[in-house]
């Protein structure tokens, strides 16, 4: 996996896999961030998006190229796809990464 690339995980809104796997991931991120000494540019963020048809709804979970390095093992078995940088939208956040100050909102720039 590449240093410099995003990746993404994709599940039904509705499956047990978005809260299983999706915010299990995001509850380990913590003390893996911790493990790794903290590492500036870690986040990951969440967006709720829509099939062309509005009929399906999907969780996404965006890693940025740092996180997506330090979850490599775990991403890798479910089919992490690359991707660019996500677009913030009205259904979109931060789901780990610096709440308080704005170094996980640069990352989008």
């Amino acid at each position: 996996m590449s240093e410099s690339s995003w990746r993404k995980l994709v599940f039904p809104f509705t499956s047990n896999e978005a809260t299983q796997v999706g915010w299990g991931i995001v509850h380990l991120a913590e003390a893996r961030h911790k493990e790794l000494g903290s590492p500036a540019n870690f986040a990951i963020f969440h967006s709720t998006e829509f099939s062309e048809d509005g009929r399906e709804s999907f969780a996404v979970f965006y890693f940025s190229p740092v996180a997506a390095a330090s979850f490599a093992d775990i991403l890798a078995r479910y089919s992490a796809i690359p991707c660019d940088a996500p677009v913030p939208h009205e259904m979109f956040g931060i789901a780990f990464g610096d709440l308080h100050g704005s170094e996980s909102w640069d990352l989008l720039k």
